[in-house]
């Protein structure tokens, strides 16, 4: 259950096969900052969702108290052999690199390099966002 929960919050649109490549010249504090810039957007725009989001030693801790209680560990990773133990309900593999070919085991969920340039680098508009939020700013899928 908290893994479809996550995939919904951090669901955006791919971004262009390029744009991974800008991880090369970032950090893991912008990335972090962005993460939780993004997940504070999340949080104002439906009030159905209610977590805090605190640092981690890989990234960053969500704890989420609705619509389900779980810790999540979201880990900012930018190499394969930096993937840490899952110490929570989830962990979350956000790969910022140019390529991921590493497969994790476990419950783990990865973020591959589009997805996570998609989140952290292009700031797209959240596909998740629905009739709760429609009011304030509609997503991509309110539009069909």
């Amino acid at each position: 259950m908290i893994r479809d929960y996550v995939l919904a919050l951090l669901s955006v649109p791919l971004a262009a096969e390029s744009e991974p490549a800008r991880f090369a010249s970032g950090s893991p504090t912008q990335w972090g900052e962005a993460l939780a810039g993004w997940l504070a957007r999340a949080r104002q725009l439906d009030g159905g969702l209610d977590f805090d989001v605190s640092p981690h030693p890989a990234g960053l801790t969500l704890r989420t108290r609705l619509p389900l209680a779980a810790n999540v560990t979201l880990a900012l990773v930018t190499e394969p052999d930096a993937v840490p133990e899952a110490d929570g309900d989830l962990l979350v593999v956000l790969a910022c690199c140019p390529e991921w070919t590493f497969e994790c085991s476990g419950d783990v969920l990865v973020v591959e390099p589009r997805w996570a340039a998609g989140l952290l680098l292009d700031d797209a508009t959240p596909l998740f966002w629905g009739v709760s939020a429609a009011e304030q700013q509609p997503s991509v899928l309110d539009a069909r």
